[in-house]
C-alpha cells in the first residue's frame, strides 16, 4: 500500500518533479495548486506528510499555516514540511509548527530524505538517496534552457 503524500505549490514545474519522484519511492502523490485545493485533498487522502510551499497560502501564508497546523496537530494528523524559495523563513515554518524546512533550490531527493526523515522511515529508493542523472532541482519559477543557437 502506497502511503500518500500532499504537495501544495503553487508551480506546475515543482508539482511535476515531485510527483514523478515521489511515485518511483513508493509513496502516492497527492498535489494541490492552490491552499485552498489542498485543504480538500487533505481532507480526502490522509497523507503522510504535507509538503507545502509557503507562497501558496498567499499574504497571510504563515497565519494560515499555523492555524491548519494546529488543526492537524489536534487530529494526530501528518507532519508539515515547508518547502519556500526565502531561505531566511526557516524560523517562521518553525514557529508556525512545520516540523522542518528546506529552502529552494532543493534537489527532489533531499526533499526525499526529509520526508523519510519525518516518518521515522528508511530510504524508500534509491531516488530517495541519489538524484538520478538529469534531475534539476525545484524552483520558484520555471528555469529558462538555452537553446542551441540562441
Amino acid at each position: 500500500m502506497q502511503r500518500p503524500v500532499l504537495v501544495i505549490d503553487d508551480n506546475a514545474d515543482v508539482l511535476s518533479i515531485m510527483t514523478r519522484f515521489l511515485a518511483h519511492s513508493g509513496y502516492e502523490p497527492v498535489t494541490a495548486r492552490t491552499a485552498a485545493e489542498g485543504m480538500r485533498l487533505l481532507r480526502e487522502h490522509e497523507p503522510v506528510v504535507v509538503v507545502l510551499e509557503p507562497y501558496a497560502f498567499g499574504p497571510e501564508r504563515w497565519t494560515r499555516i499555523a492555524s491548519l497546523i494546529e488543526v492537524l496537530q489536534e487530529r494526530g494528523g501528518p507532519p508539515v514540511l515547508a518547502v519556500s524559495t526565502l531561505a531566511g523563513e526557516g524560523g517562521q515554518a518553525l514557529a508556525a509548527g512545520c516540523a522542518g524546512f528546506l529552502a529552494k533550490p532543493v534537489s527532489p531527493s533531499r526533499v526525499l530524505r526529509e520526508i523519510e526523515g519525518l516518518l521515522g522511515a528508511p530510504l524508500a529508493s534509491a531516488w530517495a538517496r541519489t538524484s538520478p542523472a538529469g534531475a534539476m532541482p525545484l524552483h520558484r519559477a520555471p528555469l529558462a534552457l538555452a537553446t542551441a543557437g540562441a
